[in-house]
């Protein structure tokens, strides 16, 4: 055993002398697969922290373009319904319910939309922008040695809309008995579209309707000839909605315009038949006020013109009747409530019109003016109408013949045109709001 010890002792100093170790180690240097895995070894934390910091990178830029297209969506969703004129919180409201259904993460990102100039008191606001920017943050990690805290991703998009094509009459009724109709009619609408809400358009046998389109939410009944110029020539049916261009306007505030002291019917045969009613001013404006049970009727007796007042004429319960006479009023607009009712009855006689109204209004209903059977609006040829013929809560009988000029716009609850005729549009009357039937969206940033 001593001996044995003895020996190992002697060769122990001989094995660890630095020339046995360095001369090896030296010559696994020199070789190339040594030299290789030296380098390999040596460099991996600088690779390795390239690979990882090459990978957040690319993680970033992964969240940088989905949320890129995110903020594309958002913004072309929300431009689709700039048509309607809306608010801020409108704005706000669209692109969190998008977003939401979308699987946004609010607690990691924020967002801003903002529609940009010009806007108006019209409800279309055509060639508006609207502007998406969307941030998220993500977490650092190898990066966050370089500098620390969140790294903030951003995305902007913007779209703008456009007024695509225009409608001239309107049928707003939601429900399967109210839309448009035409009842022994010949009728061309050149440079605008007829449209229906509710029930199918329909044209019945012995009439004609030429358009430049033709949409309706539901079908159409056709019966007589439907002509359209619809880009793949065809009417559109099952369409979107067509919003109302006046959704937004109140009904008149009736407890302004003062007491009724005088009931029963006001006949009007002559111009100096005027002095029966006494308008109440307001603002710079006159307000005949035709309280229920004091009707006005409006009958001449010659060839002649009887001329209307420059006043807003409100009908609160009570009727206006024109009848077999020729009408003018340069600035004049008919206000009907709580079961006011128009009856015009001149089938061969001129009724030459043109709105006082702000908004282009020559005939309006109250929006809850429901239950009115119908309003009649019956005109000869050489007619004028300069301005909107507007009943959204009631039906519209609306006639004439040749061409009707003055460009007026049709819109009630439930449409009936009747008679043969032309009309030209889109009415370009003063405060008249567009019927926008189409808007286009581009995307442009």
């Amino acid at each position: 055993m001593n001996a044995l010890r003895l020996r190992i002792s002697y060769l122990w100093p001989a094995f660890l002398r630095p020339e046995r170790i360095g001369k090896p180690l030296r010559a696994f240097a020199r070789a190339e697969r040594g030299a290789a895995a030296m380098f390999f070894a040596l460099s991996s934390p600088v690779w390795l922290g390239g690979l990882a910091l090459g990978a957040e990178v690319g993680s970033w830029y992964y969240f940088q373009q989905k949320l890129q297209a995110t903020a594309d969506a958002v913004a072309l969703s929300v431009a689709a319904r700039v048509g309607t004129g809306p608010s801020q919180a409108e704005l706000d409201h669209l692109t969190n319910d998008f977003l939401g259904r979308n699987q946004f993460s609010f607690s990691q990102g924020s967002w801003t939309v903002t529609l940009s100039e010009p806007r108006q008191e019209s409800v279309f606001v055509d060639g508006s922008t609207v502007n998406v920017e969307l941030t998220r943050s993500v977490r650092r990690f190898l990066s966050g040695i370089f500098e620390p805290g969140e790294f903030v991703i951003r995305a902007n998009a913007s779209a703008q809309v456009h007024k695509a094509t225009e409608g001239c009459v309107l049928a707003l009724g939601l429900t399967p008995s109210q839309g448009l109709q035409l009842l022994n009619a010949n009728i061309q609408v050149a440079g605008c579209e007829v449209l229906s809400n509710g029930n199918m358009i329909s044209v019945w046998s012995d009439s004609r309707l030429v358009t430049d389109c033709a949409r309706s939410t539901a079908n159409f009944n056709i019966h007589g000839t439907l002509s359209v110029g619809c880009r793949n020539g065809q009417p559109v049916s099952h369409a979107g909605f067509t919003l109302d261009p006046y959704f937004d306007l109140p009904d008149l505030d009736l407890s302004l315009v003062g007491d009724c002291s005088t009931a029963g019917t006001v006949n009007i045969r002559n111009n100096d038949d005027w002095n029966q009613i006494d308008p109440t001013v307001l603002n710079g404006r006159r307000y005949a006020y035709m309280c229920p049970g004091r009707n006005l009727s409006i009958q001449g007796t010659g060839t002649g013109f009887i001329t209307v007042p420059d006043w807003t004429f409100i009908f609160d319960g009570s009727n206006l009747s024109v009848s077999n006479t020729n009408l003018t009023g340069l600035n004049v607009s008919f206000y009907f409530a709580n079961g006011g009712r128009a009856g015009i009855f001149a089938p061969s006689q001129r009724i030459i019109l043109t709105s006082n109204d702000a908004h282009g209004m020559l005939f309006r209903g109250a929006k809850t003016n429901s239950g009115v059977s119908n309003n009649q609006i019956i005109v000869g040829a050489g007619s004028a109408l300069r301005g909107a013929v507007y009943f959204p809560a009631s039906e519209v009988y609306f006639q004439t013949s040749g061409f009707i000029d003055g460009c007026p716009q049709i819109i009630g609850r439930t449409v009936s045109l009747l008679g043969t005729w032309q009309l030209a549009g889109p009415c370009r009357a003063p405060g008249v709001r567009p019927i926008v039937a189409s808007r286009s969206v581009d995307l442009t940033q």
